[in-house]
């Protein structure tokens, strides 16, 4: 399955939705991989889990944010434009801060 069959699949209520989820997502992180992952839409970024979304019943969430919680959404309700950029921007500030500190300690002369 791919994120376009994921979409299709969920109620007409979300198509939208989740579509300008996707831009949203893939324009704040272009270079982003794609795929379908614990059956939702999963983006890494240098192979690090960056975000994920899936739709549900009565809702749609976003995870893997660096606040630490998945954010909930109402069906056709959409977050403020700026916050999946923001969101995005933070996972990637996160992965490359941990890519940095592994290497400084793989790099630092033993005792």
């Amino acid at each position: 399955m791919d994120v376009d069959t994921y979409i299709a699949a969920q109620p007409e209520s979300l198509h939208a939705t989740l579509a300008e989820v996707r831009r949203r997502v893939r324009a704040a992180d272009p270079t982003a991989t794609e795929s379908i992952n614990y059956g939702i839409p999963y983006y890494k970024h240098d192979g690090k889990m960056l975000i994920s979304f899936g739709g549900a019943k009565a809702h749609w969430a976003l995870h893997g944010t660096t606040r630490g919680s998945t954010l909930r959404f109402a069906h056709g309700e959409l977050p403020a434009e700026d916050l999946i950029p923001a969101l995005v921007n933070e996972r990637i500030a996160a992965i490359e801060a941990d890519a940095a500190a592994k290497k400084a300690k793989r790099a630092a002369p033993g005792p």
